[in-house]
């Protein structure tokens, strides 16, 4: 699996919560005791969110528009290539998904 979300995800992070751990961000947050462990699974690339996770993480930490649109490209993007959708060295933009999914959803009609 590639590893664009997780570093865009903990780049997010980084930036929101400058000096802070994975564990303070979790607890800060609310996110549940544990949370951190999960949460560094993510960022290191070995597993992807699930959607209900990603909007929650989204929504606490609080992302401009651009960001909440870069975020979902890599997370989407990921999902089509672990379901060999695309090939694994694609990287999409937001507008690229946006065509995609609009392509896929005209096919269905």
């Amino acid at each position: 699996m590639g590893n664009k979300f997780g570093e865009k995800l903990k780049s997010l992070r980084e930036g929101k919560f400058r000096g802070e751990s994975i564990r303070q961000v979790s607890e800060r947050l609310g996110l549940g005791e544990n949370f951190f462990s999960y949460l560094s699974k993510i960022e290191a690339g070995s597993l992807l969110p699930s959607e209900t996770v990603l909007n929650t993480l989204v929504n606490v930490y609080g992302l401009s528009t651009t960001e909440r649109a870069d975020l979902f490209a890599a997370y989407f993007t990921e999902r089509l290539q672990q379901a060999k959708v695309i090939p694994s060295n694609t990287d999409m933009s937001a507008e690229s998904l946006k065509i995609l999914f609009r392509k896929v959803k005209k096919k269905k009609s």
